[in-house]
């Protein structure tokens, strides 16, 4: 923290304030190498707050593999470079336009509704009911 100015370590915060943070956030940042942010990405698709993701596949999963915010795990120029991208290119057909509307296109898959729906159709399929 004291060598980047604009990162502070917050700790753990309840859900509703970390979901209003996400809310008001310009970007969410998942760097993970390792599956566990898909709460996170949730929240953020379903806030309207774009992502950038670390290319892995729990990500791709959420994301689609079409996405244009992925960057390579541990590439901190890459991510550097997407976060700039992001900071500059804020046009109707920039960059952070395009991960806004890609999240739009992906958020009913993550209404209750809809996880709902696919889980059930999942357990029918394994149990061989039509």
């Amino acid at each position: 923290m004291h060598a980047v100015p604009n990162y502070r370590w917050l700790g753990g915060l309840p859900h509703e304030t970390v979901r209003r943070r996400i809310q008001r956030a310009h970007l969410l940042i998942h760097a993970s190498r390792m599956e566990g942010g898909a709460h996170v990405i949730m929240e953020a698709v379903a806030s309207g707050t774009p992502v950038l993701a670390s290319h892995i596949a729990g990500n791709i999963g959420m994301l689609g593999g079409d996405y244009a915010g992925y960057f390579p795990w541990g590439d901190a120029p890459a991510l550097a470079e997407l976060i700039l991208r992001c900071q500059q290119d804020r046009g109707p057909d920039g960059l952070m336009a395009r991960l806004a509307a890609q999240c739009r296109g992906r958020a009913a898959l993550f209404e209750p509704a809809t996880e709902r729906r696919a889980l059930l159709q999942l357990v029918n399929e394994l149990l061989g009911v039509e």
